[in-house]
């Protein structure tokens, strides 16, 4: 059995082509290297029918789920960005090895077909030990600075790891650290945030003053504007209110103007009403006058 995981990487040839060659060889590849599917768990296994059928009578089935089959075949569909991920891989490696090769603590730098590199050094216990030292040091000033207050096991892990700091017992004091700030080996960004030194937290400081002199001042204005706008809401209802008063008195005085012309029509109405009665009375007397005649005739 060939496992050839790393094959993308490598210059030689796959042995994929020798499987007509020799019926008893099978050839492992995978998708958790260069096609970058670790979670996925979907792996490859090239073989003669013979094999391969000795294979599916002992595998669990359904070992491959649907969602890590549709993973798989959609990364199989963009080679273009494969070819482009590997190739960029390989030059940080090729950079990678040149830069070290640049340091006086390492003697050799073995070939690589894989996206890793082996190194040997002039003392690996010496640099081990430095930088265990120098990762407990940042692990020490973070907490100096910030000590666990939240739980009493927080603070029996500082304490145990201030202990062990002073005794030189690094790997110790190391695991008290991360067990104190409960954090993981591998928590890169929070190694990170804990070795700030002191300068750029005073920095952060600062900038965090300035921007709440920056707030208050944007307060006031705040203010000062709502202030405004009251000043300029009262001025405006008691101009309303002044405005209102004044339509009041308005309608008053043309209702009195409105009362005489009433009374001024309603002469000119009576006045005609009488005209129309001895008008009516009038023709009321010839007509009679004239029923009288024919009686008489």
């Amino acid at each position: 059995m060939l496992d050839e995981a790393y094959i993308d990487f490598s210059k030689q040839e796959s042995y994929l082509s020798k499987l007509n060659q020799y019926p008893n060889l099978i050839v492992s590849q995978t998708f958790s290297k260069a096609w970058g599917l670790a979670a996925a768990r979907v792996g490859i296994a090239y073989a003669n029918k013979s094999i391969i059928s000795l294979f599916n009578k002992v595998k669990p089935p359904y070992n491959v789920s649907k969602l890590n089959q549709d993973a798989a075949i959609d990364a199989l569909k963009n080679e273009l960005i494969f070819e482009k991920n590997k190739n960029t891989i390989i030059d940080q490696k090729v950079w990678l090895e040149q830069k070290l090769s640049e340091l006086p603590i390492i003697k050799k730098i073995y070939p690589s077909d894989a996206n890793f590199i082996l190194v040997e050094t002039s003392d690996a216990n010496a640099i081990y030990k430095q930088g265990r030292y120098e990762e407990a040091s940042a692990l020490f000033s973070a907490l100096k600075d910030n000590a666990p207050t939240e739980t009493y096991l927080a603070k029996v892990y500082h304490n145990l790891g201030n202990s062990l700091f002073k005794q030189q017992k690094l790997e110790e004091a190391i695991t008290a650290y991360k067990s104190a700030l409960r954090i993981t080996p591998n928590d890169e960004q929070t190694r990170h945030n804990l070795a700030l030194s002191k300068k750029q937290k005073q920095k952060q400081d600062q900038q965090g003053n300035k921007d709440s002199k920056q707030d208050q001042k944007e307060n006031k204005d705040v203010e000062k504007k709502e202030e405004q706008k009251e000043n300029q809401q009262q001025e405006n209802k008691e101009n309303q209110q002044k405005k209102n008063e004044e339509q009041q008195k308005q309608p008053k005085e043309k209702k009195e103007e409105m009362s005489k012309e009433d009374a001024e029509k309603m002469l000119e109405a009576i006045e005609q009403q009488e005209k129309d009665l001895q008008q009516n009375l009038q023709k009321k007397k010839v007509k009679g006058k004239r029923v009288q005649v024919l009686k008489d005739w």
